[in-house]
């Protein structure tokens, strides 16, 4: 009996998955979504980092690090170092989550040791705050989406959806390369190649 409840909590760790759903667009402007292209600062700009160093006190660790990943992969080279000072174009990321979920539910579930499925809905709110190098404000980009999380003991169908960390980074990607999209559109950033920026390391 007490291998099975261990098994049990186990698998309600290991099988928790997610959906989600996002804005294409900030709501404040009209421009349609565009497929991403490689995108790089202006060459008129000093350099082509962007500088997060405030962005720490409202993400985790794991979260930061996924954001300089996605905007790597961009076409854009992240720095943590001090260069970053000397950075012409600051982004500050925050996200706030609102959770719904039902208590008599969650109770339940709890009671039969998750083998009543319990759903977390969260609807999460992302802003990306641009400012120079002299901190004026360039300018401020909002997105939303929607995360459902099941927790179940033995979701055996689980296993054929897609990992929970796996679709969450999926979701910001989309979600940062709408913003570059949009920075390009309102003429913050200029399109160039980015292939050699891709290969370089700093």
């Amino acid at each position: 009996m007490i291998r099975i409840l261990i098994l049990g909590f186990f698998l309600q760790g290991c099988i928790s998955f997610s959906n989600y759903k996002f804005e294409p667009k900030s709501r404040s402007l009209d421009q349609g979504f565009v497929p991403t292209k490689s995108l790089i600062v202006d060459s008129l700009k000093k350099n082509e980092r962007f500088n997060m160093n405030h962005y720490s006190s409202f993400l985790s660790e794991q979260d930061r690090i996924e954001y300089e990943s996605i905007f790597k992969k961009a076409g854009y080279t992240i720095s943590t170092e001090s260069v970053l000072w000397d950075s012409d174009l600051r982004v500050e990321i925050e996200e706030n989550s609102d959770n719904k979920f039902s208590q008599g539910l969650m109770f339940v579930s709890a009671f039969s040791f998750a083998l009543i499925p319990f759903m977390i809905s969260s609807d999460v709110e992302v802003s990306f705050t641009f400012t120079d190098r002299n901190k004026e404000f360039v300018g401020k980009y909002t997105r939303h989406y929607s995360e459902t999380t099941w927790i179940q003991t033995l979701l055996g169908f689980a296993f054929f959806l897609p990992n929970r960390s796996e679709t969450r980074y999926e979701a910001r990607r989309e979600i940062v390369n709408s913003i570059l999209e949009e920075l390009y559109l309102v003429g913050v950033l200029s399109e160039e190649r980015a292939e050699s920026l891709k290969s370089e390391e700093y």
